[in-house]
């Protein structure tokens, strides 16, 4: 299971202050243990943590989604971020040129 990474993300989303927040995933057994955690006492600790930082949102939602629909732009920034050693935020660092486009195209492909 990849918890880690969901509590660095929601964590960033907090100090950012971004208030309504939707995280998909094609990790179905990530949003499972999430959303039934009675089910998963095991990992009792780390879901308490993801479940305190959960209530600092007004507004979140966990998602699945098909590891298809999830290929082109989530898929690739996560390949540039282990590539070009980018562990920093985005926000921080700068994007990288490629993302403002396929961010548009995407954009694009949505409202047509």
């Amino acid at each position: 299971m990849k918890k880690q990474p969901l509590n660095m993300l929601l964590q960033s989303m907090k100090d950012l202050g971004i208030q309504k927040v939707v995280i998909r995933s094609d990790l179905h057994d990530l949003i499972e243990v999430v959303m039934k955690q009675s089910y998963w006492p095991r990992f009792r600790a780390i879901l308490l943590r993801i479940s305190v930082l959960c209530a600092a949102f007004p507004s979140l939602a966990f998602e699945t989604e098909s590891s298809s629909s999830n290929r082109n732009c989530a898929r690739r920034i996560a390949k540039s971020v282990l590539r070009d050693d980018r562990f920093q935020s985005y926000l921080v660092l700068g994007r990288p040129a490629w993302l403002h486009l396929q961010i548009f195209r995407e954009a694009a492909l949505i409202h047509t």
